[in-house]
């Protein structure tokens, strides 16, 4: 009896799935040759290569189980839309990019520029999403919440196995919202609210905080599509309030030289993380319209009190905080080197928060931020006349 439930014990433990692994993000960007370092940059190549031990993740087991809904995911990066037992949607999304879908869209064939882009992918920081939900809920702000996993070659994968298999991924929230009845919506949604002159009262004061995130972290992708909005009915009108999504750029460096040859003609956003947003500017280009229509008709005072309460919630603890959510191995690769960073733009973020204010303020409005111009204006009228909103 006591051999068979030794056997038993044995069988069991061989085929129970282990708790963690020891893994990469990815190797593809190790070992550059010469040209390929001076030209692309070293970036966060070690941090790419670096085994870190997170959890793996089983489909069937890890948090009670999950059941697969759909395949979905950008041009670049790979999702899977799950729901948990307690039938809340999540998402896990790899943690590498493929560049190749969205060089086709552009018709770009070449396999020579598509290795290019490919490698371009290791300035960008494998970990640096994770890092953001502290920074974020420290002033107010939502976030998905990113938590690291691997998947092993799982069966139960079925035709997504050979997508996801063996994969570093971020298991995070597919609608995060402050109360359970608000709706998600997305930002094209807003737009077509905006133009239809709903009555909208949009938050945004609350949206500076979460650019304020953005520039902070030195994250340059935050395009419409990395927006979604939470809508909360108020009377005869609709509260409005961001929900940022996708900080895939976070921390973003790289040292290349191809970066400093074209960045004055086409990529003029790439500034890189450094420890002060000096080029703030450069930093936001391809977020100008966005933020003339939203934060830009905010006043001097109100960016002035909205970046001195950020600098004050995002104290010292919560840098460290957010540096420390990444893996234990990275921490101690350059954990130190990017929280004096964090610190630094942290500091000088009024100086240069109110230089970015002033360039807002000279610029036309667009057709954009006409519609929240007049969506404001009209919300004003009615406040001044003594109708209920």
């Amino acid at each position: 009896m006591r051999l068979f439930l030794l056997l038993a014990l044995c069988l069991f433990c061989r085929n129970a799935p282990a708790q963690d692994t020891l893994a990469p993000a990815s190797t593809r960007y190790a070992h550059p040759n010469l040209l390929k370092r001076i030209f692309l940059g070293g970036n966060y190549r070690k941090t790419w290569e670096t085994p870190v031990r997170v959890p793996l993740f089983h489909i069937q087991s890890t948090n009670g189980g999950y059941v697969i809904k759909k395949l979905g995911g950008g041009q670049q990066t790979k999702s899977l839309r799950i729901k948990d037992t307690g039938g809340h949607i999540m998402v896990i999304r790899t943690v590498d990019k493929t560049v190749d879908k969205a060089l086709e869209s552009k018709n770009i064939k070449s396999s020579f520029i598509k290795s290019i882009t490919q490698d371009m992918i290791s300035a960008a920081h494998p970990y640096g999403a994770v890092a953001v939900p502290p920074i974020a809920a420290a002033v107010g702000i939502l976030s998905t919440d990113p938590v690291l996993y691997y998947v092993p070659d799982d069966p139960v994968l079925d035709s997504f196995r050979s997508v996801f298999a063996n994969q570093m991924v971020v298991l995070e929230k597919r609608k995060p919202l402050f109360l359970s009845n608000d709706k998600l919506r997305k930002t094209e949604d807003l737009l077509d609210d905006l133009a239809r002159k709903k009555p909208l009262k949009i938050d945004l004061p609350m949206l500076l905080q979460a650019r304020l995130v953005d520039m902070l972290i030195g994250d340059w992708d935050r395009h419409g599509g990395q927006w979604k909005w939470g809508y909360r009915k108020e009377g005869d009108s609709t509260y409005v309030y961001p929900v940022p999504v996708d900080h895939d750029q976070a921390f973003f460096h790289s040292s290349g030289l191809l970066v400093s040859l074209v960045r004055p003609f086409t990529m003029k956003h790439l500034v890189g993380f450094k420890d002060n947003m000096g080029r703030i500017k450069k930093l936001n280009r391809k977020e100008w319209d966005f933020d003339k229509a939203f934060i830009g008709q905010l006043s001097c005072r109100q960016w002035q009190d909205g970046i001195r309460r950020f600098q004050q919630k995002v104290s010292d603890s919560v840098l460290r905080m957010a540096v420390n959510r990444m893996p234990g191995e990275i921490v101690a690769l350059h954990g130190e080197a990017l929280f004096r960073k964090l610190q630094g733009r942290r500091n000088t973020l009024l100086c240069d928060g109110l230089r970015y204010y002033r360039f807002l303020e000279k610029r036309p409005l667009n057709k954009l931020a006409e519609h929240a111009k007049e969506a404001r204006e009209e919300k004003v009228t009615k406040e001044d006349e003594g109708e209920e909103e």
